[in-house]
């Protein structure tokens, strides 16, 4: 998974527990707007465990 030029933390976290709840592993993030953050972090939190 790719995402380009994000500027919302909140989406960074709820696409890397959707690609890992889907069974994919590896989330790439292109001239990120901002880090990842605690509420990038927290919103990934949770995914099944591979």
């Amino acid at each position: 998974m790719v995402l380009v030029e994000t500027s919302h933390t909140g989406n960074m976290g709820s696409i890397a527990r959707a690609i890992k709840t889907i069974g994919l592993s590896r989330l790439y993030l292109v001239n990120p707007l901002v880090k990842p953050d605690s509420q990038a972090i927290s919103l990934a939190a949770g995914a099944p465990a591979t």
